[in-house]
C-alpha cells in the first residue's frame, strides 16, 4: 500500500494524488510568500491559520484519502473474487 510514507495506486489515481499534492504545495508557497511579505496585523492570525491547514492538507489529509480509497478498492476487488468462486454443495 505506502512505501517510505509514499502511497502509489496504478491508475489515473495517482496522477490525481500527485496533482493534489501540488496544488498543496503551491497553497503552502502562496501563503508563505503572503505572510512573508507582510499583512496587516488583523489578517496576519488568519493568515497564518490558513497556512497551518494547508500543511496538515498537505502532509495528511490528502494521504489519508488516497490511502482510504486504495483499501476500500482492495476490499472491493477480494469480495468481487469471493463472490465467484464456486458452492462447496
Amino acid at each position: 500500500m505506502s512505501e517510505e510514507g509514499k502511497i502509489t495506486i496504478d491508475s489515473g489515481v495517482s496522477w490525481l494524488l500527485a496533482k493534489m499534492q501540488d496544488y498543496a504545495t503551491d497553497r503552502l508557497e502562496f501563503l508563505k510568500e503572503g505572510i512573508a511579505d507582510g499583512v496587516p496585523l488583523e489578517e496576519y492570525a488568519a493568515m497564518v491559520g490558513r497556512y497551518k491547514e494547508a500543511k496538515r492538507w498537505k502532509q495528511f489529509v490528502i494521504e489519508d484519502i488516497f490511502a482510504e480509497f486504495q483499501q476500500a478498492e482492495e476490499s472491493q476487488l477480494e469480495d468481487e473474487g469471493l463472490a465467484e468462486m464456486p458452492d462447496d454443495d
